[in-house]
């Protein structure tokens, strides 16, 4: 008995957690009734409380439209429609035209950069075979070093424009991670609203527009 009741407990705690992966759904759904049942309460005679209670899920549904707007302007760093509106209006054409000359200096700074030079000796007619060899070693270690000193160079470039390629591959892909994201919530959260606001609207028009039929049919008022 012990073990039927820990799993019937359990079993209703999942209930509650699977209902509560819905509960925009039950905002959107009992809402309906929780408006018809205020004006119910509030206002005498079925005809009224229909239109009323239709008017009231019109107002609902055209805010929810314009929140869902709104959160999605943020969502994109977008002003608000109040804010261009204003700076629509501030941007007004004057009767005065107005001419700015806008006067500035500049000045090229010239950095530290890279010099080569390149230059030639040579021995003298009558230098002996010896000193000739021995010209020619020092001028061959001298070249390998530059050869060396090159290839450096030319590997700590490929190292920095290797890493730099890299960094702006990464960016490039936390950038495309980033919009998929603000795509995947404005997508998410606007269809939400969107479906939301369509539901009150569509309650709200039909209940406003045939309340007297409404009333007509459900309870034999006229």
């Amino acid at each position: 008995m012990i073990s039927w009741l820990k799993r019937f407990s359990n079993w209703i705690g999942r209930i509650y957690a699977w209902l509560g992966e819905a509960k925009r759904v039950w905002v959107a759904v009992f809402t309906i009734p929780a408006v018809i049942l205020v004006c119910w309460a509030v206002i005498p005679g079925w005809e009224p409380r229909i239109r009323i209670a239709g008017m009231f899920l019109e107002l609902l549904g055209l805010s929810t439209v314009a929140f869902g707007l709104r959160e999605t302007r943020k969502l994109f760093d977008k002003p608000s429609l109040f804010e261009s509106a204003r700076q629509w209006l501030r941007n007004f054409p004057k009767f005065k035209f107005e001419t700015r000359i806008v006067a500035g200096s500049g000045h090229i700074n010239l950095g530290g950069g890279a010099a080569s030079a390149f230059g030639t000796a040579s021995l003298s007619a009558t230098a002996s075979l010896e000193e000739r060899v021995a010209f020619l070693e020092n001028g061959l270690n001298q070249a390998n070093m530059l050869i060396h000193q090159i290839q450096q160079k030319i590997d700590e470039e490929a190292r920095k424009h290797g890493s730099a390629i890299d960094t702006v591959r990464q960016e490039i892909r936390r950038g495309d991670e980033n919009n998929q994201q603000l795509v995947k919530e404005a997508m998410a959260g606007g269809l939400y609203i969107e479906i939301t606001g369509a539901v009150w609207l569509l309650f709200g028009i039909t209940l406003a527009t045939a309340s007297n039929e409404i009333a007509s049919v459900l309870f034999g008022t006229k």
